[in-house]
């Protein structure tokens, strides 16, 4: 069995952990203007998913007023 790990994300090269998925995905608006890199690449996101092995990541960006992931993978 593997430790599961907190999911977090990259403002502005600063990690910022959250306790589940949800609550990081509640803050994403907010996150997402608040990252320099905004109109760039997209906020970088790091996660465990349940029964897999590894970290996944996402790039989310506002698109239509909408948090929406715009690249995702195994990293």
């Amino acid at each position: 069995m593997t430790k599961r790990w907190k999911p977090g994300c990259y403002v502005n090269e600063e990690w910022r952990e959250f306790k589940t998925y949800r609550e990081l995905k509640k803050k994403l608006p907010e996150l997402i203007k608040e990252d320099e890199d905004y109109e760039g690449e997209g906020l970088f996101v790091l996660r465990s998913k349940r029964g897999k092995w590894g970290e996944w990541f996402e790039r989310w960006k506002i698109v239509n007023n909408k948090p929406t992931i715009v690249r995702q993978g195994w990293s």
